[in-house]
């Protein structure tokens, strides 16, 4: 409610603050004051640039717009500290009248309905910007600097606010632009791309911010767009880096991606990203991903924080669905790796992904990515699957109803540490897979997770041998047709560590034993042995760990037919 009424009053504040600030002048009525026809029909872009204009001439204030429909045949340019102001969406609207358009405006080409170049303090608001009635194949609204090549001064403290931007069909166009700008507010707005349906190969972005620092994208509703709803990255200039985005509150439907966020890669220097919040925004109905972070090699992704957002309904039955989807670059002899650090994905609610293979939390040659308090629920292949993954921290999570495994990792180099997450009902598909799976990992955790079935699984963890220095260790299964266990039991082995250096294993007890030693390296005098009987008569047994090995004491000589299983925490 606080937001609506932020929204609506935004017009009232405007012309208020254009009548008591000392610098600025009384609102301009482009129809009273400049004869601007609003028939939908005739050009109305110069006496429309003639009113931001003599605007800008005189230090700023406010342009406004009555209700009608303005035909427009070229950009639309707004000058420092001058707001553009309407009616109110769907009142007031911009209709292009033509498929193209173009004017250059301080050396910079302008490609869009309308533009803010190397401006600050310029504002458009409360108002529809119309491209599909001529179907213009160009860019809706922007903030962009001067220069041919968007090279030179950007523009600064500008607020693209309340209004509403319809695409002019399947084009390489930003709806919304922000190229560079820094302290750039894009809110409360309406995007409608009209490509309710998946088209492969579209450029078509909703809002796209690239490069600059401190923008603040919240709150908008962005809807039918073929490629990224929400794109933001570095810009394509040498060390230009995006610094400082806050993306909040939004709201997203029907596009091949959610939000996409990447740094670029110039071939004078990188251009990375830092600082990012994206936080409670809701995406429905994403054709391919929810989320995109993917890295270029020698650039960098840091502070990046993804946290409450809603993420369903993610791709079909034959195109395959993601939700947050991280994908880096290992070193090669030519190319140094991606970096990231400090990003983190937590609080998050991913539902209902579909397709071959689709996945939750797809994680590809990415490193330090930490998942945690997620739920992550009905996903038509993994919860949580990493490739090359280092550094990969899963906790706190709740991962439940996948068709294969709850969480999978493989590919080397990989390290996972996996603490206190609840699975249930992995395996669906009935291939016969663990909840958690771990392949050529140098080094891991898995402890004291909790694990739900309703009928007996199969094996809640399986560490292959492919994987070295992963400890097993507290974790828990549930079942309706098995006793709560942490140890194999009549043949069934929920826990299995074949790695190197496994810290999980077995021992028989020959006839009239009192005591049996179990070398391990891993054991130190330090360490914490459960050892749990899982075969023959019950013996009482004491452990003593040592350095490299430990020893088990029977109460009683062993009758043979017992056998022990062990869990060893290091």
């Amino acid at each position: 409610m606080l937001h609506s009424l932020i929204r609506w009053t935004i017009p009232l504040v405007a012309l208020l603050l254009a009548t008591s600030c000392k610098n600025e002048h009384a609102p301009i009525n482009v129809v009273r004051d400049f004869g601007a026809v609003a028939d939908a029909t005739t050009d109305q872009e110069p006496v429309l640039q003639a009113a931001l204009d003599f605007a800008a001439a005189r230090g700023g204030g406010v342009v406004y717009l009555p209700e009608g429909v303005y035909g427009i045949a070229r950009p639309l340019i707004i000058g420092s500290n001058v707001r553009l102001v309407g009616e109110g969406r769907g009142k007031s609207v911009l209709r292009s009248l033509v498929p193209t358009w173009e004017k250059v405006v301080q050396g910079a080409p302008v490609t869009a309905a309308v533009a803010m170049v190397a401006a600050d303090r310029a504002s458009i608001s409360d108002l529809t910007v119309d491209m599909s009635h001529a179907g213009t194949d160009s860019h809706g609204v922007v903030a962009v600097p001067a220069g041919a090549q968007f090279e030179g001064t950007v523009s600064t403290r500008c607020e693209i606010s309340n209004i509403e931007v319809i695409g002019g069909g399947n084009f390489h166009a930003y709806l919304i632009w922000n190229l560079r700008g820094r302290d750039i507010r894009i809110v409360h707005n309406v995007v409608e791309g009209g490509l309710p349906s998946y088209t492969p190969g579209s450029e078509q972005e909703g809002i796209e911010s690239y490069g600059g620092s401190n923008v603040m994208v919240a709150w908008n509703v962005v809807r039918n767009i073929g490629n990224a709803a929400l794109n933001f990255g570095s810009a394509g200039h040498p060390d230009t880096s995006l610094d400082g985005l806050t993306v909040i509150g939004n709201t997203v439907s029907n596009a091949g991606m959610g939000l996409n966020i990447g740094p670029a890669l110039n071939p004078v220097g990188p251009q990375n990203v830092y600082d990012v919040l994206i936080s409670d925004n809701n995406f429905t109905n994403i054709w391919r991903t929810g989320v995109h972070v993917p890295t270029l090699a020698g650039t960098e992704i840091r502070g990046l924080r993804i946290e409450k957002n809603r993420i369903q309904a993610v791709g079909s039955d034959t195109d395959t669905g993601t939700g947050i989807y991280f994908k880096g670059q290992l070193q090669t002899d030519t190319a140094p790796a991606s970096a990231a650090s400090d990003n983190t994905v937590t609080l998050n609610h991913i539902e209902d992904v579909r397709g071959p293979n689709a996945t939750g939390v797809l994680i590809i040659r990415y490193p330090n990515v930490h998942v945690t308090e997620n739920t992550i629920r009905n996903v038509a292949h993994s919860g949580v699957f990493a490739t090359s993954a280092l550094n990969l921290v899963v906790e706190r999570n709740v991962i439940e109803d996948t068709f294969y495994h709850g969480l999978m990792s493989h590919g080397a180099p990989s390290s996972v540490y996996v603490r206190d997450n609840t699975f249930i009902e992995w395996n669906r598909g009935n291939q016969k897979v663990a909840g958690i799976a771990i392949h050529d990992a140098m080094s891991g955790e898995i402890r004291n997770n909790e694990f739900r079935h309703r009928a007996t699984p199969p094996s809640a963890i399986r560490v292959e041998a492919s994987a070295a220095d992963v400890i097993v260790f507290g974790n828990v299964l549930l079942s309706e047709t098995l006793e709560e266990q942490s140890n194999p039991n009549s043949g069934f082995v929920p826990f299995v560590n074949n790695g190197a250096r496994s810290n999980l294993g077995l021992f028989a007890v020959a006839p009239g034993a009192t005591e049996y030693t179990v070398q391990n390296l891993i054991v130190s005098p330090t360490s914490t042995v459960a050892l749990i009987q899982t075969q023959g008569e019950t013996i009482e047994a004491s452990v003593t760990p040592d350095t490299g090995s430990f020893r088990v004491a029977f109460a009683s000589a062993a009758r043979g037919d017992e056998q022990f299983w062990y869990a060893i925490d290091p």
